[in-house]
C-alpha cells in the first residue's frame, strides 16, 4: 500500500524518551500501512537504536531504522527526506510525541490533499503532562488557500510543529537541511515556505511539544553556550530570501520576514542582555548586524525600533547600535 505520511524521528541518546515517542505511532492496524516511521540513529551512545529496532521488528511495514554516524539534527532530515517513501513528510523530535487519534485524522486526509503544505495544532506540555497551551490557525480550515494572492489571507505565525511538508515539493525545491549544528528546526519552518503555492489547514492537534526536559536546545543555558550556532541559522534563513522569488509569495515573504525578526532580536538579547558579552561576542554581533541591514533592511530596522514589553522604555538594540555598548543592566532593572 502507498505511504501516505513518513514520520522523520532524529534520535541522539533519546532512550528515556523513545517509548512514549514511537508508541504514539502506533495507529489503528487498517492505518498502519499508510505510515511511515524513519528513525534516523544519530549515533547514539545509549539504547536509542535497540529500542527503535524493537519496533522494526515487531511492525516491519511501518518502522525503519537507519543507523548512521554523528552528523546533527540536519543530517537526519536530510538523511530522512532521501528515504522518505510517504506522499508527505513531518519531523517528530525524539522527546515529544504525537496524539494518536489525531494522527489517524490526519492519515485520512492525505490521500485526497494536493497541496505543498498542510498545517495542524500543536500543544505545549511540561514534564508532569500538563498541558501549557494549544497553538492553532484562524484560518478556515479544510480551505486550500493560495500563498500567492493578494491580500494574503490572515494566517498566525507557526512554528515548526505545524508543518507537514509534500515530499516530491522538497525534493523538487532540492531542500537541504544544515549540518553539523544545532538549531536547524527553523530552516525546516522557514525555507520551503518561500516556494509554496498552496496550502491548507487541518484542525488537528497532533504534536505534543515537550517544554523544560533538561538538556534541551532551547534553554537559556544551552542558547548562551551555543548563540552563534542559532545565528548561522538565522543568516541561512536570510540567504535564502535571494534564492526564491519571494516577490511572488506575498504571505511567504511576510511570515518569514516575521520568524527572522523574532529570532534576531533573540540572538541580540542572548549578547546584549542575557550574557556577559566579551569583545569577539560584539563583533560577531556587529558583523551579523551589518549583514542583516544589507541583506535585510526592513528587518534590520525593526530589530532596532523593537522595545521589549518588560524593559519600556529601553531600546537595547538601538542603544547599542549608537553607542556600541551594551545597555548597563541595572538601568534595565531600574526601568522594570
Amino acid at each position: 500500500m502507498d505511504k501516505s505520511l513518513t514520520v522523520i524521528i532524529p534520535t541522539y541518546n533519546m532512550q528515556d524518551y523513545l517509548h512514549r515517542c514511537l508508541d504514539s505511532l502506533i495507529v489503528s492496524p487498517a492505518m498502519l500501512d499508510s505510515l511511515e516511521v524513519l528513525v534516523i540513529n544519530d549515533g547514539s551512545k545509549d539504547k536509542s537504536s535497540l529500542i527503535a529496532h524493537e519496533y522494526a521488528e515487531k511492525y516491519p511495514n511501518t518502522f525503519r531504522v537507519v543507523d548512521k554516524e554523528k552528523g546533527h539534527y540536519g543530517s537526519c532530515v536530510n538523511r530522512g527526506i532521501a528515504e522518505a517513501a510517504g506522499k508527505y513528510v513531518k519531523v517528530l523530535d525524539a522527546d515529544d510525541w504525537f496524539d494518536t487519534s489525531e494522527l489517524e485524522k490526519l492519515l485520512e486526509k492525505l490521500p485526497e490533499s494536493d497541496v505543498d503544505l498542510v498545517l495542524t495544532s500543536y500543544k505545549i506540555v511540561d514534564n508532569n503532562g500538563n498541558n501549557l497551551a494549544v497553538v492553532g490557525q484562524s484560518i478556515v480550515a479544510g480551505e486550500v488557500f493560495d500563498f500567492n494572492s493578494n491580500p494574503a489571507p490572515a494566517v498566525t505565525s507557526y512554528a515548526m510543529y505545524m508543518v507537514t511538508w509534500r515530499t516530491s515539493f522538497l525534493r523538487r525545491i532540492n531542500y537541504v537541511q544544515t549540518e553539523g549544528i544545532n538549531y536547524t528546526d527553523v530552516e525546516w519552518r522557514c525555507i520551503p515556505m518561500y516556494e509554496v503555492s498552496k496550502s491548507v489547514y487541518y484542525p488537528f492537534c497532533i504534536y505534543h511539544y515537550l517544554l523544560g526536559r533538561v538538556g534541551q536546545s532551547s534553554e537559556d543555558a544551552a542558547m548562551n553556550k551555543n548563540v552563534w550556532q542559532f545565528e548561522t541559522c538565522v543568516k541561512s534563513l536570510i540567504r535564502n530570501r535571494s534564492r526564491y522569488n519571494i516577490s511572488e509569495s506575498i504571505l511567504a515573504n511576510k511570515e518569514n520576514e516575521h520568524a527572522i525578526l523574532l529570532y534576531a532580536l533573540n540572538i541580540y538579547k542572548i549578547i546584549l542582555v542575557r550574557k556577559k558579552a566579551t569583545k569577539e561576542d560584539l563583533s560577531r554581533l556587529k558583523a551579523f548586524d551589518d549583514f542583516l541591514n544589507k541583506s535585510c533592511h526592513e528587518v534590520w530596522k525593526k530589530a532596532g525600533e523593537h522595545v521589549a514589553k518588560k524593559w519600556l522604555p529601553i531600546k537595547y538594540v538601538a542603544y547599542w547600535r549608537k553607542t556600541g555598548r551594551v545597555f548597563p543592566l541595572h538601568w534595565m532593572r531600574r526601568k522594570k
